[in-house]
């Protein structure tokens, strides 16, 4: 099977409610390991949720340290918990632009009008290394994410 480069499989507000989890079942400041967070908060294998780990952590609303496991930032603090609206469209605007290739097509296509789905879909493929049988799920994310 064709590896594909790194891109968010869940939607911003999908991986908003699920740093929310954590973070009421957890709070803020300590790490903790993948399958005690499976285990505990969502009753599910560790293998069932690492899209959504990894999704959370592309858009800045988990923090990966190496041996500890994830905790939540705070700039998903600062989306659950926004002082003023303001801060709330300015936080989910940061987190938008933290993927990598989010970033990367932002800054290319920043004040132009982005190509429709297929157009997209073509140019993930041939300039970000998105695999073909990915780059439909990824520019579908990509496009909800815009609507949200």
């Amino acid at each position: 099977m064709e590896r594909s480069n790194s891109y968010p499989a869940y939607t911003l507000n999908a991986c908003v409610s699920f740093a929310q989890e954590i973070y009421n079942s957890l709070g803020k400041t300590d790490y903790a390991s993948p399958e005690l967070i499976s285990d505990s908060v969502f009753k599910k294998a560790y293998t069932t949720l690492k899209q959504k780990f990894s999704s959370s952590v592309q858009y800045g609303l988990l923090d990966l340290k190496k041996r500890q496991g994830y905790r939540v930032t705070s700039l998903f603090i600062s989306i659950a918990h926004p002082i003023n609206q303001g801060e709330d469209y300015r936080s989910r605007k940061e987190a938008i632009k933290c993927p990598p290739l989010y970033k990367k097509l932002i800054d290319k296509y920043d004040g132009q009008i982005l190509p429709n789905a297929v157009g997209l879909e073509s140019i993930f493929i041939r300039d970000y290394g998105i695999s073909k049988s990915a780059a439909k799920k990824a520019v579908e994310v990509f496009f909800s994410n815009c609507s949200d």
